[in-house]
């Protein structure tokens, strides 16, 4: 304790995050460093989602969590042990950042890119919970550069860029803004994946001008074509944006039917006749549970906590996480461990 003090002074002092990086990577962590490390990363993802609502215009109500509460949640993974070392994910991210780099690399800077990353990559799971219609988009457009040959994606400190593969994106030139972008898609037709639809059109757009970048902001592409869909009175195809039809198997239908009333018994018998539940509550969870499997079946879930609040109006994410996250998440295991075995 004595060399603790003896580092970091009084209570009062904020030794630089290069220095408790460092002393991190050289595996010389204490109790003390690995909660300034922690605070340090909260911040840091504090500061990045503040952006967001500030200059991309999220917000974060309808969950229920505050900035905070979103901050710890988004970073959880990335401060979290791997294969039993205290932050080992946050160390080999690090790692990964500055190979290559001389011994003096500017960790603080590596530490800023892999918390933001870590941020951008988690929204997709924030927005299945704030806005649904948003997190499919989002979630189709990342899948469809993930498996085109054509489109690539780059990342950048402010987000993620779209470019065609096959030319330079010129990323040192300014980008086209995003009014001026959404006024030359206007025209755009929509097709059964609109996202797609209004990428493509976007870097057209952009190849045909001279003197600016010729890439794509992830963010304006999201929001120019939830403008289209609306414009275009064609919210209807966001049921297709991810890709298959609804598969209509009667035998696999008939089995999910049979394993949630399974469940249903199971929950009445554990749950609710022993007063861990009430008779309403039991009956969210497998509303829930019905909801999931059913989008499921279209390979287009959202999160755990949307469909249980679709069947508990009203339920704050931080009420979820305290009293139904553990009772719900072990019943969405337990239907499809008895689906398993009724389809072997």
């Amino acid at each position: 304790m004595q060399y603790i003090s003896c580092y970091y002074g009084s209570m009062h002092s904020q030794p630089p995050t290069s220095d408790l990086l460092k002393r991190l990577l050289a595996n010389e962590t204490s109790p003390m460093l690995v909660d300034l490390i922690i605070d340090r990363a909260v911040e840091c993802a504090r500061r990045h989602i503040n952006w967001l609502v500030w200059h991309r215009g999220y917000h974060t109500a309808p969950t229920g969590l505050s900035v905070d509460d979103l901050a710890y949640d988004l970073i959880a993974e990335l401060v979290s042990e791997l294969d039993g070392t205290i932050l080992g994910r946050l160390m080999q991210a690090l790692r990964s950042v500055t190979a290559g780099q001389e011994e003096d690399a500017d960790l603080e800077s590596a530490f800023i890119s892999v918390v933001n990353r870590t941020v951008r990559l988690n929204l997709v799971r924030v927005f299945i919970e704030i806005n649904p219609l948003q997190a499919r988009l989002l979630r189709a457009l990342r899948r469809y550069v993930a498996n085109s040959a054509e489109i690539r994606r780059i990342e950048s400190v402010g987000g993620f860029w779209y470019a065609a593969a096959h030319v330079d994106p010129l990323l040192h030139l300014p980008a086209v803004s995003q009014d001026f972008l959404r006024s030359a898609l206007i025209p755009t037709r929509l097709d059964g994946n609109p996202v797609r639809s209004v990428l493509h059109a976007a870097l057209d757009a952009v190849a045909s001008l001279t003197d600016v970048r010729r890439a794509v902001d992830e963010h304006d592409i999201i929001e120019i074509t939830l403008s289209l869909l609306h414009s275009h009175h064609q919210v209807e195809l966001v049921d297709s944006v991810t890709q298959p039809a609804e598969r209509n198997d009667p035998a696999t239908a008939c089995e999910i039917a049979d394993a949630l009333e399974a469940v249903r018994v199971r929950v009445r018998e554990k749950y609710v006749d022993r007063g861990k539940l009430s008779p309403s509550e039991g009956d969210a969870m497998i509303g829930a549970m019905t909801l999931y499997m059913e989008d499921l079946q279209r390979d287009d879930v959202l999160g755990h906590f949307s469909y249980l609040r679709q069947t508990m109006p009203g339920l704050t994410h931080r009420r979820y996480r305290m009293s139904y996250r553990n009772t719900y998440e072990y019943i969405v295991r337990t239907v499809f461990t008895t689906l398993r075995r009724r389809l072997e």
